[in-house]
């Protein structure tokens, strides 16, 4: 993937990709710009200050904002944030965040984005390629690390084999390695990585960057297989925000719909309108379903079925279904390990999108997704969801502490383990 040519392509994804007819013609007013490192509470209300001086009324949820504070800080993390959206509204319901060293996640966008990106690699080898759900993949090893010997159909070893289908939710490196290697070129994994929103500004209130995608070679050095792979599954490479996390799987809930997101409610002569936004069309509708039920085996059968399971062996959420990725990277053995979860409930018909980052210490107590999980119960919990509770209506016992062993956290030091 030649760094020049990406660049070259960021002017053109607009023309090419650009809003569709179902992805609202008419523009709605945009809100003037806030201080997001400034929100405070007044009146029972969250607001920041504008560029202007005045006080804008932001879109966040009293109650909810509080009790994501506290989930957060129940984590121990050493930096730790969580956004809710409201999908019918493209407002944000929570922006919260905590750190032990003032690093606020919400407004940086340069944690690697580990697994997330697998949502993207799938996307362009949905429609750019021969690859079906449905094919077959069979790989031995890859866990926590992809070498050359995984670009090939394994020849010994314990073997597995599964339907594509799977792979994303059971975060199966190398089953993205082999089809990378042999279907994916390096531009059209970046035409897709820009398609998504990589290297550009988010639709949102306030500037901020969805994340990057650097070059994996020059163009005198070309990509090998191996580095384009490992690009592709998110080893290196490339970063996001947590807002562009979030953005990752809003994209598959709106059918591939690139969404505004808003987070004033009003300020001086400006109130958010009730309907949202989309600006463009990213992946087509069936890619977007196909992506869906892949991500709905993440929580229900996937890297995500124990932290959604209660301890009686039912669904934190019972009969609704939830949709969504993880990731893990550790940035060094004894250094913080980057815990993500971005997804969204219902699947079929989705009301509520829940992003969360987490950098954990060595030891630690909570991931990413027993966080998210959280948030969606407290979600449905007040909406009357069916046998759905809150994590606050009873005095629920957090996990102990964990520690990962140094054989463990020498394998994560440089590559992935979901």
């Amino acid at each position: 993937m030649q760094r020049a040519r990406s660049l070259l392509l960021l002017p053109l994804a607009g023309f090419l990709f650009g809003a569709s007819p179902d992805a609202g013609a008419v523009r709605q007013a945009l809100a003037p710009q806030v201080d997001l490192s400034a929100i405070r509470v007044l009146d029972g209300r969250y607001v920041a200050p504008t560029e202007n001086g005045v006080l804008a009324q932001l879109t966040l949820q009293a109650k909810f904002q509080e009790q994501a504070q506290t989930l957060l800080n129940q984590a121990h993390a050493h930096a730790a944030a969580a956004i809710v959206i409201d999908i019918k509204t493209s407002k944000v319901l929570v922006w919260a965040n905590t750190s032990t060293s003032r690093r606020n996640l919400l407004l940086t966008s340069d944690t690697p984005s580990a697994s997330l990106f697998k949502i993207v690699t799938t996307a362009a080898l949905l429609e750019r390629t021969r690859v079906t759900p449905r094919w077959q993949i069979c790989t031995a090893g890859g866990e926590h690390g992809i070498t050359r010997e995984h670009l090939t159909r394994p020849k010994n070893g314990v073997v597995e084999c599964g339907p594509f289908w799977q792979a994303l939710g059971f975060s199966r490196n190398a089953a993205y390695a082999q089809l990378t290697a042999h279907y994916l070129g390096a531009d059209t994994l970046a035409t897709y990585a820009e398609r998504f929103g990589f290297n550009q500004s988010l639709a949102f209130d306030v500037a901020l960057p969805m994340g990057s995608l650097s070059a994996p070679a020059t163009p005198a050095t070309p990509a090998t297989p191996l580095e384009l792979a490992r690009t592709a599954i998110g080893f290196q490479n490339s970063t996001l925000s947590l807002l562009g996390a979030t953005q990752l799987t809003h994209i598959v809930a709106l059918s591939g719909l690139a969404p505004r997101v808003r987070i004033v409610e009003h300020a001086g002569d400006y109130t958010a309108p009730e309907v949202p936004e989309t600006i463009s069309r990213v992946i087509s509708r069936t890619t977007a379903n196909r992506l869906r039920r892949m991500l709905e085996v993440t929580i229900h059968s996937g890297t995500c079925r124990e932290a959604f399971t209660d301890p009686n062996g039912q669904s934190y959420l019972r009969d609704i279904r939830a949709a969504g990725k993880t990731g893990t990277l550790a940035l060094s053995p004894e250094s913080q390990t980057a815990s993500w979860f971005s997804g969204f409930a219902p699947s079929e018909k989705p009301e509520v999108l829940v992003g969360v980052l987490l950098h954990n210490d060595p030891v630690w107590h909570r991931k990413a997704n027993e966080v998210a999980r959280d948030l969606f119960r407290i979600y449905f919990a007040s909406r009357g969801a069916r046998d759905v509770t809150s994590p606050f209506s009873a005095l629920v016992p957090f996990a102990a502490p964990h520690r990962e062993s140094a054989k463990v956290a020498k394998a994560m030091h440089s590559n992935l383990t979901e």
